[in-house]
């Protein structure tokens, strides 16, 4: 995209370049790993109606409840990543053949907290989310992978 200014009349004129066309490569995860990503996309479906959370506020509710943690975590997990991420995520619908960009980054971060890849856990999370959220977001992660082998 350029913009074009025009001096005689002051006005700005935006013009778009044509849109180049992109191979767009399929991630390839585990059936365990569409699974959960699927667990995660009902959940994420319920969250939707739900007031956003704080991830502060989430944290410090689920340090003191011990009751029902692990729908507790993907919980505030989903309600708190718009507020880590400085956006709304995207999830697709259960079932989805397709794996959004925000899905494949949220499944690998989990899959690196499960197999306790620490450095790369830390990478994910450096590279996408803000730095005052960064501890509660890898907080929440390592709590919902080890829900991972549940599924």
């Amino acid at each position: 995209m350029h913009l074009q200014v025009d001096s005689t009349s002051m006005s700005a004129v935006l013009k778009y370049e044509a849109i180049v066309q992109r191979d767009i490569t399929p991630c390839d995860f585990s059936a365990d790993a569409l699974c959960f990503l699927n667990k995660l996309r009902m959940m994420a479906m319920r969250c939707r109606s739900s007031a956003n959370m704080d991830i502060f506020e989430a944290c410090r509710l689920l340090l003191t409840d011990d009751a029902a943690l692990a729908d507790s975590y993907t919980d505030a997990l989903l309600r708190t990543m718009r507020q880590g991420l400085d956006k709304s995520p995207t999830l697709y619908a259960p079932n989805s053949p397709d794996q959004s960009f925000d899905e494949a980054w949220l499944l690998r971060a989990l899959y690196r907290a499960h197999e306790n890849d620490l450095a790369s856990l830390r990478f994910l999370i450096d590279s996408r989310i803000a730095l005052p959220y960064r501890r509660s977001m890898a907080f929440l992660i390592q709590n919902v992978s080890e829900q991972i082998s549940q599924v």
